[in-house]
């Protein structure tokens, strides 16, 4: 790849985080999030618990808040941690399709 590829490559990258901020902070923090979620799934699988499972719901992972009314699944643990707004990311989603939809149709 020539130099000037890679720096269109970057200047494109720069005006996709721009476009797409949520997505941005969510690429960033994939790995760590990841490695947090394949820790707690192996807990499940070797029978060790941090927290109460939510019987009534077979779904996996999901906890129950303290005062056992509400399961959170742990992606939503984790979005709340690592401050990812997901209904940002849903609107960004959608923008995203928009845009390949409107790529698509103009290269027809």
């Amino acid at each position: 790849m020539s130099f000037r590829d890679r720096a269109k490559r970057l200047e494109d990258r720069a005006k996709l985080d721009e476009k797409y901020p949520e997505h941005t902070k969510l690429r960033a923090i994939a790995d760590d999030s990841q490695k947090i979620y394949n820790f707690i799934q192996w807990l499940s699988e070797h029978d060790a618990k941090i927290c109460t499972l939510d019987k009534r719901d077979q779904r996996w992972p999901g906890f129950v808040l303290e005062d056992g009314r509400q399961t959170v699944q742990i992606t939503d643990i984790l979005a709340a941690y690592f401050e990812i707004d997901q209904r940002k990311i849903e609107t960004e989603k959608r923008g995203m399709l928009a845009d390949m939809r409107r790529m698509n149709s103009e290269s027809l």
